[in-house]
């Protein structure tokens, strides 16, 4: 996973996902369409979003923290089985929607003393990767 801009993000891709205004009650729900540039604005901003392209395994994870966007992006199309787990969330306000998908990267640690010098997996970060519908 790796920050990204704004500029960064591919908008001819048809996303899924969601992303949430902070003056709004729920998210605004995106199913395989393109997003455009003008949604991230000052105000109201994007509280939070999560965007996916499933041909090409690109998961966007979007938050505004003290008036900054942070924005991430990840290529979850090639990562090791081993590393990686998958799971389910209840979906809040989307209408339509059942549950989200996440998956969490686990890395190796490094050789630790007490663990007889073996390495063992570290949580990194977690990707959204698409919706189950009702």
């Amino acid at each position: 996973m790796k920050k990204v801009d704004i500029n960064d993000i591919n908008f001819d891709l048809e996303y899924e996902g969601y992303y949430w205004y902070s003056n709004q009650q729920k998210p605004e729900l995106v199913l395989n369409q393109k997003i455009t540039k003008d949604i991230f604005t000052k105000l109201p901003f994007i509280v939070e979003g999560n965007l996916y392209y499933q041909k090409e395994g690109i998961s966007i994870s979007i938050k505004n923290i003290d008036g900054e966007y942070r924005i991430y992006s990840a290529d979850v199309s090639h990562l090791p089985k081993s590393q990686v787990t998958e799971n389910e969330y209840l979906a809040h306000d989307l209408d339509g929607i059942d549950k989200i998908k996440m998956i969490h990267f686990w890395e190796e640690s490094e050789e630790d003393a007490l663990l007889e010098n073996m390495k063992t997996l570290i949580p990194a970060w977690q990707a959204f990767v698409g919706f189950i519908q009702k």
